[in-house]
């Protein structure tokens, strides 16, 4: 072990194993350290799971799917005063968001503040890139489950 350790280092290392007193005792604590803070790693791995892959569990459960959507994209719409409205998509693989997958549209087609034919633009742009086969990592995958924030008119709008 001192030879690889030496050679990672690329000096001399001695390693020592104390039997008993200051060093010793720092030895026992720093064993005790690593121990806690293995279970409190493995505790927030556990907590990370039901978050994500639990919920998709979940989602799956309540929606009545027959598999768990692996690919989720939800959808938004956002303007000021009518002016610069803008679209986003943001995405969740396996319950977890994949902030590279991101992507924001600049709605083109509509004018002042109509929420309903944006969504409609948005997708229609987004599925007709899945459509074309975009090779772009994003625009490529295939959602497994659309969200759409708004209510019974955004929803229309996206179908």
């Amino acid at each position: 072990m001192q030879t690889v350790l030496s050679g990672a280092y690329g000096g001399s290392v001695r390693l020592i194993c104390p039997k008993q007193g200051v060093r010793r005792q720092l030895v026992e604590m720093a064993g005790k350290n690593a121990a806690e803070t293995l279970r409190v790693n493995e505790l927030k791995a556990e907590r990370m799971e039901e978050m994500t892959f639990g919920a998709v569990e979940l989602l799956q459960n309540v929606l009545n799917l027959n598999r768990k959507p692996r690919r989720i994209e939800a959808y938004d719409i956002s303007n000021i005063s009518g002016q610069h409205k803008v679209s986003s998509m943001v995405v969740f693989i396996d319950g977890r968001a994949k902030n590279s997958d991101y992507r924001r549209f600049k709605i083109k087609t509509v004018e002042g503040s109509n929420d309903f034919a944006s969504m409609n633009e948005t997708l229609y742009r987004r599925l007709t890139r899945l459509k074309d086969g975009d090779t772009d990592a994003s625009f490529g995958s295939r959602p497994d489950l659309l969200l759409i924030d708004g209510g019974r008119g955004q929803l229309s709008s996206a179908r």
